[in-house]
């Protein structure tokens, strides 16, 4: 007698047919094994090599589920060998240790240019005062001051503090150091002074070209704009971030549109649906075009053009990139008459995109922009055709429709990309829903299509018009976004969870797209499971940063005690966030003196040596304290202290030592 019923046998063959999809789960399940620490012997690579083609060998009846495992353990070794062969690509020089008054000379390679700063990324770097010490490949600084300019091409010789890339200030926070390896950054820092500044001659001529146009862009907007609306429309077009205010930043944030601030996605599939509607509506015009040509491959092939410009003028950003790669996998697959909008485009562009960068699958933007694509793409559709089975007549319907798409929309990525931001940023806009339902209309169809026309018309000077049709949108959004900023609980903080409910919920949501039968309902189990995780996850009882500056305890009410804190907002804000509690409602006095000991849940702490004897634990100032029940406080690692029935747990935010990888 059969262990299972016919009927889900017959679910499961129609599964097994759609099991390809699966792969690239499998091959991103690699990837993040091998980031968190699952790295092969050479025995264990030989057995994900072999056990592949083993299975294939001796599955000579063509059983199916060999086969299953045969592919999904060969994509799942083809991830942790990605990852392995980029990390071992990467390798740097990293400081290990903060280094004041270093002159330094090098070649600018990024620049950006912030309200009051810049930001810069230096390359073939050279030491000029420190001559024994190993330069990094890579420096990351900060420039205090907009003047002088800095601009990709330069050599600069400067005077500069820096520092080691910042360590995890809890466990599960980011993890700045880490990030920064695959960029090949050792250090970072801040310029104090520049001692000079001289054009490179290698910088070609298609750059500089390029970021004269960029300026000519910036400088036409400003001109036609109120400020405001241009310092929102510079980044839309050129991708130019630095110039938004706080204000505007904090506004958009409590709306949930902060995703309109840069250039992403979002703008790149905005541009290329807007250039392939006109292009193929424009030509419907013409029938004997029509009746030679396909309209749909030349609009596809324009809309891909059009977007190529846009990314090299937008500054070419990673995660501009990222969602070209993207885009084009779908108008490619146009043009060659396949499917554009199906998972298995949205497959190929994942893995082309993390097989030469598979640390990418950490970035947020990448995590919030694949499953947002992935939900509209498996489970739009299906809900539309529930609830309009056939095309609505009357006016008002097809009204009531554009309107339920918006919220369609809305839902769907809602349900994708909340648990990443929540995880991420500890914050949620509760209202992003109404806040995108009331702009996305007007970004869409008035703002990006005026900055559009505005664009293709600077060469002949007949931008203005449309950058004040564009400037009227742009205010109407500004107003929005002021109203729902004052509305209560407009960002509401959570707090933090760990990686195993994140995945959880993450899985249960590709469930739920990826299947085909009534089994991917099982998702909405899974979602639930990876909520009760996240409730469920304990938070430290206390905190200890790097080298004792800043202690926080927490208390019976739930909320962070600082006992002491540095000089930085930054730790502070940071686990206030994760604990749950909004920065701006907790006051702290600065450089607390620390006590000799405390009491948690009937347990001592202590901080000194005469009260360390009789203590639970104690954090002593010696590097090597030679009590058993003693950690040294002026480590440079975060502690974080979980008084459990069972004992106490302590766990180190980060457990590489200093200037070791971070692997």
């Amino acid at each position: 007698m059969s262990l299972i019923s016919p009927a889900f046998y017959n679910l499961l063959q129609t599964e097994y047919k759609n099991i390809s999809v699966f792969y690239i789960v499998a091959f991103i399940a690699g990837i993040l094994c091998w980031l968190d620490g699952f790295h092969p012997s050479g025995f264990l690579w030989g057995f994900l090599i072999a056990l592949p083609f083993v299975l294939l060998l001796l599955n000579r009846k063509r059983y199916r589920w060999p086969h299953v495992l045969a592919f999904m353990t060969l994509f799942f070794g083809i991830g942790c060998f990605a990852t392995a062969f980029r990390a071992e690509s990467v390798q740097a020089p990293t400081i290990p240790k903060p280094m004041y008054h270093v002159v330094l000379t090098g070649t600018i390679s990024d620049a950006s240019v912030l309200m009051d700063s810049q930001k810069v990324i230096v390359t073939d770097v050279r030491f000029l005062n420190e001559p024994a010490v190993m330069p990094p490949t890579k420096i990351k600084l900060t420039f205090h001051q907009t003047e002088p300019r800095l601009t990709v091409g330069q050599t600069v010789q400067a005077e500069v503090f820096l520092r080691p890339p910042g360590r995890p200030v809890a466990p599960g926070a980011y993890n700045e150091a880490r990030a920064l390896w695959f960029q090949q950054i050792g250090a970072v820092g801040t310029i104090n002074k520049v001692i000079h500044l001289s054009e490179a001659p290698h910088v070609s001529a298609i750059k500089k070209y390029i970021e004269r146009i960029r300026t000519v862009i910036s400088l036409r907007i400003q001109k036609a704009m109120p400020v405001e609306p241009a310092r929102i429309a510079i980044p839309l077009v050129i991708g130019e971030q630095g110039v938004v205010s706080q204000h505007l930043y904090d506004i958009f944030r409590s709306a949930g549109i902060t995703h309109v601030l840069s250039v992403s996605g979002f703008h790149l599939s905005l541009l290329a649906a807007l250039v392939f509607f006109l292009i193929r509506g424009g030509l419907s015009f013409f029938p004997s075009i029509v009746e030679r040509i396909s309209t749909k491959k030349v609009a596809a092939f324009t809309a891909l053009v059009f977007s190529v410009v846009y990314i090299a003028i937008s500054g070419l950003q990673i995660p501009a990139i990222r969602s070209l790669i993207m885009i084009a996998v779908v108008l490619i697959a146009m043009l060659f008459d396949r499917n554009a909008f199906s998972v298995r485009s949205l497959s190929i562009a994942a893995f082309l995109i993390l097989i030469v960068r598979p640390e990418m699958v950490l970035n947020i933007g990448f995590q919030l922009s694949f499953m947002a694509v992935l939900i509209l793409v498996t489970l739009y559709d299906p809900l539309v055709h529930l609830i309009f089975p056939s095309r609505p007549v009357h006016l008002l319907l097809r009204f009531g429709a554009v309107i339920l798409s918006f919220i369609i929309v809305d839902i769907l990525t809602a349900l994708a990309t909340t648990p990443f931001i929540i995880y991420h940023f500890n914050q949620y806009a509760l209202y992003s829903g109404v806040g995108n339902l009331l702009t996305g209309t007007i970004l869409s169809f008035w703002v990006m299509p005026m900055l559009l026309f505005a664009t293709l018309c600077m060469p002949f000077g007949g931008e203005v018009l449309f950058l004040k049709g564009a400037a009227l949108g742009l205010e109407y959004v500004v107003v929005v976004c002021e109203a729902i900023q004052n509305w209560p609980l407009a960002l509401t903080t959570f707090p933090s969870y760990g990686v195993a409910a994140l995945l959880t919920m993450t899985f249960g949501v590709i469930c739920l797209c990826l299947m085909r039968t009534r089994l991917r309902f099982v998702g909405f189990g899974v979602i639930s499971l990876g909520v009760i995780l996240a409730i469920l996850t304990p938070r430290p009882d206390l905190l200890v940063g790097d080298k004792g500056f800043s202690v926080a305890e927490r208390t019976a009410d739930g909320k962070l005690h600082f006992l002491t804190t540095g000089e930085s907002d930054y730790v502070r804000q940071a686990w206030l966030l994760r604990n749950g509690e909004n920065p701006l409602d907790n006051n702290v006095a600065y450089r607390q003196k620390l006590p000799s000991a405390i009491w948690m849940k009937h347990q001592k702490i202590a901080f000194s040596a005469k009260e360390c004897l009789d203590a639970d634990l104690c954090f002593l100032p010696e590097p090597n304290p030679t009590m058993p029940n003693a950690l040294p406080l002026y480590e440079f690692n975060t502690r974080a202290v979980y008084i459990t029935p069972l004992g106490i747990i302590v766990r180190r935010a980060e457990e590489s030592d200093v200037g070791k990888p971070w692997f």
